[in-house]
């Protein structure tokens, strides 16, 4: 896809070896371990960057600061000193990952024969997406409608 995200490469890989929302999950979890590397619950910007680049994705995931505001929000999922818990990592995720397929499935679609089954299938899955991902991030504690006051 021309217009690739930031978290792309990681995205590709979490979905690529997983088949179930608890494969996932606990994908998602590994790859927290691997950034909360001095175990303190919360992490920084630079440690998102660095904890990224020590997965070694192909290609490389190369966070910049806007791209780690963007992604929580303008730091609506981090504390106030702009570090995210698990839990807003998890959002973080989920909201990429939502926005991730909504691209795929555009760029399938758009190379689909136009008004065809296929077509169709794609748009409505790319619907269904966009629905889960604005009702989802509601119901993670403390976070959603909470952390935007």
């Amino acid at each position: 896809s021309k217009n690739m995200g930031p978290f792309d490469p990681l995205l590709y890989m979490l979905l690529d070896g997983t088949d179930t929302e608890k494969e996932l999950v606990s994908q998602i979890r590994a790859v927290w371990h691997v950034i909360d590397l001095d175990k303190t619950d919360l992490v920084s910007f630079e440690q998102v960057r660095e904890g990224l680049l020590k997965l070694n994705l192909t290609p490389r995931v190369r966070l910049n600061e806007e791209d780690f505001a963007s992604a929580t929000e303008d730091y609506a999922l981090c504390d106030s000193e702009r570090r995210l818990a698990l839990e807003g990592f998890q959002v973080l995720i989920h909201n990429q990952l939502a926005t991730y397929l909504q691209r795929r499935l555009s760029d399938a679609a758009a190379i689909a024969s136009p008004h065809g089954e296929g077509e169709a299938m794609l748009q409505g899955l790319k619907i269904v997406l966009t629905v889960l991902s604005r009702n989802d991030v509601a119901k993670v504690p403390g976070y959603g409608g909470s952390a935007r006051q």
